[in-house]
């Protein structure tokens, strides 16, 4: 099942597994800060934690997630 989750400061976070197996598309735009960034990860690492890792039936681990970073 394929996600997609918009964090606070407006990056957006797409993927074609739930379990991240295909890696993360990131885009966000380049008026972002570093610290926005930072945040808007840390904000889809805990959303994906909450409401998609429970129902998965396998998951690598979040240091096996690889993202693809777009800045729009």
């Amino acid at each position: 099942m394929s996600i997609e989750y918009m964090a606070n400061n407006g990056t957006v976070f797409k993927a074609d597994e739930d379990n991240l197996t295909g890696g993360v598309v990131v885009e966000s735009c380049w008026l972002i800060t570093t610290l926005q960034l930072g945040a808007d990860f840390a904000e889809f690492g805990a959303w994906h934690r909450s409401e998609i890792w429970e129902g998965l039936k396998s998951f690598a681990g979040y240091d096996a997630v690889r993202y693809d970073y777009k800045e729009l």
